[in-house]
Order: C-alpha cells, then structure tokens, then sequence
C-alpha cells in the first residue's frame, strides 16, 4: 500500500493518526478521512496508509 503524503484530511482538516488507512483521491490530489470520504461524492479512491513515526518515509 502506497504511504499517504498528507498529514490532515483535505475535507475536515482533522490530523491523521500513524498508521491510519486514509483515502487518496487522485482528482483532487487530497486524501480524506474514512468519514469524510463517505460523504464525499468522488469516483475513484485509492488507500493509503499514514505512515508510523518511526517508519522512514
């Protein structure tokens, strides 16, 4: 799974936790929380995984 490059959601802008799956969307080239990508209406997602702090990244 590709390392999310966000630090914060692009709808809510709450902090993404380590080692969150987040939801990338490569039209708006922003990535979204869980509950934020269920209210957002976009076609394609990719998941990403928010890396852990002591994961090089």
């Amino acid at each position: 799974m590709k390392e999310a490059k966000s630090k914060y959601c692009g709808e809510c802008q709450r902090d993404f936790v380590p080692g969150e799956i987040v939801w990338y969307a490569w039209i708006e080239n922003r990535s979204f929380c869980s509950d934020c990508k269920s209210k957002l209406n976009i076609k394609d997602w990719e998941p990403r995984k928010v890396p852990d702090k002591n994961e090089k990244g």
